[in-house]
């Protein structure tokens, strides 16, 4: 009797050692701890990298472009095309425009050219035939033409004289106009003629078209 109880005693502590051996640990005790490796995060783990890839990057596509340069906002004013020249009113009347030559003078005559602008030039010639050979002296003038109520003014600005004497080779000349003063002579038209009459008289002039 007593050789059975020591048996069975036997039985039980077998059987206890083998329960305690297979017993779980409960989770979190120092134990599980220390037998295993600490368990890695999400975080932790770097995505692995592809050859040839661009790492993905946290900055937004707008923040990466360059900044355009700012246009400066110019304050100078635009200039205005010039406007163009108005054709000048005419200085004298139509009835003036074109050539005139003397009538009546004798040996001597005077031409007139006159223009719309005012401007005007003049010839006067006189002719004398002598044994020795033609005699001529001659004055050319250019300046402009200005009226005055009923008075045409001629204001000349260069000019020349010129005198060729066969009796008298040696006192021919050609110089320069000396004498500049102003000309004024009171004008009419009749007839189609233009008379002028000045400081010598009067003269009337035919017209012919300018040439």
């Amino acid at each position: 009797m007593r050789k059975l109880r020591i048996i069975l005693a036997a039985i039980m502590l077998w059987t206890l050692v083998a329960c305690g051996s297979t017993e779980t640990v409960p989770s979190g005790s120092s134990t599980e701890s220390a037998g295993r490796p600490p368990t890695e995060t999400q975080a932790d783990v770097a995505a692995p990298s592809v050859p040839g890839t661009v790492p993905p990057t946290t900055e937004s596509p707008a923040s990466t472009l360059p900044a355009e340069p700012a246009i400066p906002h110019s304050t100078e004013a635009v200039p205005e095309p010039p406007e163009e020249p108005e054709d000048p009113a005419p200085v004298l009347p139509q009835e003036f425009e074109g050539l005139w030559t003397s009538v009546a003078q004798g040996s001597a005559e005077t031409v007139f050219r006159f223009r719309s602008d005012g401007s005007y030039d003049k010839v006067s010639v006189l002719l004398q035939q002598r044994p020795s050979g033609l005699f001529s002296f001659t004055i050319s003038a250019s300046g402009y033409a200005t009226i005055s109520g009923g008075m045409l003014v001629l204001t000349p600005i260069e000019g020349t004289q010129t005198m060729e004497d066969p009796d008298s080779p040696s006192s021919n000349f050609d110089k320069p106009l000396e004498d500049l003063t102003p000309e004024e002579y009171a004008w009419s038209f009749q007839s189609g003629q233009l008379i002028l009459t000045g400081e010598y008289g009067t003269i009337a002039y035919t017209w012919e078209p300018d040439r």
